[in-house]
C-alpha cells in the first residue's frame, strides 16, 4: 500500500487527498532522485516542504519540493507537485572555495554538508594526501564527488534522507533474477533489447610526453572485432589524466553498447546498481547485469515499473 505523508516548513503535516498519479525516478550518475505526484488541487498545497513516499510502511523517497504547478480544465483543478531528494542541497548551493591539506571526509562533512541539515556520514578516516582545491563555482556536491573519486574511487550518495556515504554503494551486494516466466524474483511482461554501435570507441590515441605527438594507441578489441572504427585523442601528459583513463574511456564506451528495457504491471522499488539477470525464452541467460535506471508509478491503468539494466564493466582492451 502507498502513502504519501507532506510537511511544511514547521515541520508540521499537511492532509493530503488521494494521489492521481504519480512517478519515481532514480538513475545512475543522476544524484537525486526525483518524484512527481498529482492530486486534485487542495488547501495549503503551496505550504509543501518536503515529502515522504512510503511502500507497505517502508519508506521509499524523501524529497524536497522543487515546484508546484496549478492547473485547471474541463475535468476539474488540479495540482502537480514535483521533488528531488537531499541530495538536490548539495546540488544547488555553491561551495565556499578553500584550499584543503590532506582533506578527510570528517573536514568536507563539517565544512559543507552538516549546515545543511545532514546528520551522519560514512566514510572511513583515511585522508586525502596533499593538496585539494576547492574551486570557485563548484557546487557542494561537486566537490565531495571530486574528494570521494580521488579517496575512494566511487561518487556520494545518500544512505537514507539524513546520511550522506563517502564509500561504494552497499547495493552492489543485492541480486535480482529477472525473467519472463514466474520462476523468477520479477516476471516482465515486455522486453526490449537494443544495441548501440555508435557508442564504441575502437582506439584511442594517447600522448604520453610532450614528445609524444600521440604516438602512444589503446585499441579496443571488443569494438575492433565488430568492424567499429571510432578513434579519439587524449592528452596523458599532466598529473589528472593517465593512461588509465584511455581504458576507463573505452570501458564506459563498451557498456553503453546495449542496454535491456524490462516493463511491469506492478510496482518494484529495487535499487540502483544492483547486480541482476535475465532469463528470457528467446534472449537466453543474459549475466553480469546491473540496474541503470528505474521508473516506478501509476497512471489511469494502474501501476507500472520501467527498468533498465546494462552490462557491467568489459575490460577487453588489446
Amino acid at each position: 500500500m502507498l502513502k504519501f505523508r507532506a510537511f511544511d516548513f514547521e515541520n508540521k503535516e499537511i492532509l493530503l487527498p488521494d494521489f492521481l498519479e504519480f512517478e519515481l525516478q532514480k538513475e545512475e550518475n543522476v544524484p537525486a532522485d526525483y518524484l512527481e505526484v498529482k492530486f486534485r488541487s487542495f488547501k495549503n498545497a503551496e505550504n509543501i516542504n518536503y515529502i515522504r513516499l512510503f511502500n507497505n510502511n517502508i519508506l521509499v523517497f524523501f524529497g524536497i519540493c522543487d515546484e508546484i504547478l496549478f492547473s485547471k480544465d474541463s475535468s476539474g483543478a488540479f495540482v502537480t507537485l514535483y521533488f528531488r531528494n537531499k541530495m538536490a542541497l548539495l546540488i544547488d548551493n555553491e561551495a565556499l572555495p578553500h584550499e584543503f591539506n590532506n582533506a578527510t571526509a570528517r573536514v568536507l562533512f563539517d565544512k559543507y554538508i552538516k549546515q545543511l541539515g545532514f546528520k551522519n556520514f560514512i566514510a572511513d578516516d583515511r585522508a586525502l594526501t596533499g593538496k585539494f582545491i576547492v574551486e570557485k563555482g563548484e557546487s557542494i556536491y561537486d566537490a565531495l564527488y571530486n574528494f570521494s573519486k580521488l579517496n575512494y574511487s566511487s561518487a556520494p550518495y545518500l544512505s537514507d534522507e539524513d546520511t550522506i556515504s563517502f564509500i561504494n554503494n552497499n547495493k552492489n551486494d543485492l541480486y535480482t533474477l529477472f525473467s519472463d516466466t514466474e520462476n523468477s524474483d520479477y516476471q516482465y511482461r515486455k522486453i526490449e533489447c537494443s544495441k548501440f554501435p555508435y557508442k564504441l570507441i575502437s582506439k584511442i590515441n594517447v600522448k604520453t610526453s610532450a614528445s609524444d605527438y600521440y604516438k602512444t594507441d589503446v585499441k579496443n578489441d571488443f569494438a575492433l572485432e565488430k568492424g567499429i572504427v571510432r578513434e579519439r585523442y587524449l592528452d596523458a601528459c599532466n598529473l589528472v589524466t593517465s593512461m588509465s583513463s584511455a581504458q576507463k574511456m573505452i570501458n564506459n564506451s563498451n557498456n553503453e553498447f546495449e542496454e535491456y528495457r524490462l516493463y511491469f504491471n506492478s510496482l518494484i522499488f529495487n535499487s540502483v546498481y544492483e547486480k541482476c539477470s535475465i532469463i528470457d525464452y528467446y534472449l537466453g541467460n543474459i549475466e553480469n547485469l546491473y540496474i541503470s535506471k528505474i521508473i516506478v508509478g501509476s497512471d489511469m491503468n494502474g501501476y507500472y515499473s520501467k527498468i533498465t539494466l546494462k552490462k557491467e564493466e568489459r575490460y577487453v582492451v588489446a
